[in-house]
C-alpha cells in the first residue's frame, strides 16, 4: 500500500485548514487517507467452503496416478462398478471459458458428498497435464461419466461404459453436475466404444493409446516454422535424389568438361 502522494500533500492542506479546530483537521485528513486506500471485497465464505469441500472430495487425476487412483481395488461397492465423474479443465486450455465450470464442479461436490452413494470425482487440468489430456482426446470443458468394473473371480476384463458429457461454459450450473449422478442424466449421450477409450479402447489393449498420444502431442507442440523448415528441407532431398538419378550428394549435371568428352 502506497500513500506517499498524499503524504506529501499533508503540509500543504494543514496552511489550508490553518483557521479550523484540531478535531476538525484530523477527521478531514482521516477521510481523505482512507479514499487513498484501495477498498478490498472480501471473499465469500460460501465460497470458501465449496473450495475446501471439493479439495478433499476431487482427486487430481495425472497421467502419472490415473491407474492407481481409478483402477484400484480397494473401496469398491461389494465388487461392483466404481462412479466416476472426470471434470477435463484448464483456463488456458480453454481459453479462459472454465471458470463457470470449475465452480459449478466445485458447488456440485459439496451436494454430491450428501448423496446416499456419492460418486469418485476427479479432475484433470489440461493446462498442466496436456499430455493426457491430447492422449484420451478429451474436449475442454467436458465431463466424463466411468462405471469401473472389477473383474470378478474367472473374467479376464468387465467392461467400463463411458459416457462423455459436454459443459456449456456460460450456463453450466452445480445442478446440471448432481443430475449426472441422480438422475443418470449420462444416459442422455451415446456410449463412447471407440479406440481412444483409456480403459476398453483396442489402442488401449495393444499399448498403443501411449505413443500414439505422445506423438499427436509432439505433432500439437512443434512450431509451424520448426515445422515447414523440415518440409522444405526433406523436399529438397528429395528433389536432389531424383535429379541426381538417386546417388547421394549428384545432381544430374556433368561439368562441362565432362560433356565436351562425350560428345567426341
Amino acid at each position: 500500500m502506497r500513500l506517499s502522494p498524499f503524504l506529501l500533500l499533508l503540509p500543504a492542506m494543514a496552511i489550508a485548514d490553518g483557521q479550523k479546530p484540531l478535531k476538525e483537521k484530523a477527521a478531514a485528513w482521516f477521510n481523505k487517507a482512507k479514499s487513498y486506500i484501495p477498498s478490498v471485497t472480501p471473499p465469500s465464505p460460501v465460497d470458501a467452503g465449496e473450495t475446501a469441500v471439493a479439495g478433499v472430495m476431487v482427486e487430481t487425476i495425472t497421467k502419472i496416478n490415473w491407474r492407481r487412483k481409478m483402477l484400484s481395488t480397494t473401496g469398491s461397492p461389494n465388487n461392483g462398478p466404481r462412479e466416476w465423474l472426470v471434470m477435463f479443465s484448464g483456463n488456458t486450455s480453454c481459453y479462459g471459458r472454465c471458470e463457470q465450470p470449475d465452480k459449478a464442479f466445485n458447488e456440485s461436490a459439496a451436494i454430491l458428498a450428501s448423496t446416499l452413494s456419492p460418486p469418485r470425482l476427479g479432475r484433470i487440468d489440461c493446462d498442466k497435464d496436456n499430455l493426457l489430456c491430447t492422449t484420451w482426446s478429451a474436449s475442454i470443458p467436458e465431463i466424463w461419466h466411468f462405471l469401473i468394473s472389477v473383474p470378478a473371480g474367472g473374467q479376464s476384463s468387465v467392461p467400463s461404459p463411458l459416457h462423455t458429457v459436454p459443459v456449456y461454459p456460460k450456463n453450466v450450473t452445480a445442478q446440471d453436475i448432481v443430475k449426472i449422478h441422480t438422475e443418470k442424466a449420462y444416459l442422455n449421450r451415446p456410449e463412447y466404444t471407440g479406440a481412444y477409450h483409456p480403459i476398453d479402447g483396442w489402442l488401449q489393449q495393444f499399448g498403443l493409446l501411449e505413443p500414439l498420444g505422445y506423438v499427436i502431442w509432439a505433432v500439437g507442440s512443434t512450431p509451424s516454422w520448426l515445422f515447414m523448415i523440415g518440409v522444405s528441407f526433406l523436399s529438397r532431398q528429395l528433389m536432389a535424389r531424383r535429379v541426381g538419378g538417386g546417388r547421394p550428394g549428384s545432381t544430374g549435371i556433368r561439368p562441362p568438361a565432362q560433356a565436351g568428352a562425350a560428345q567426341q
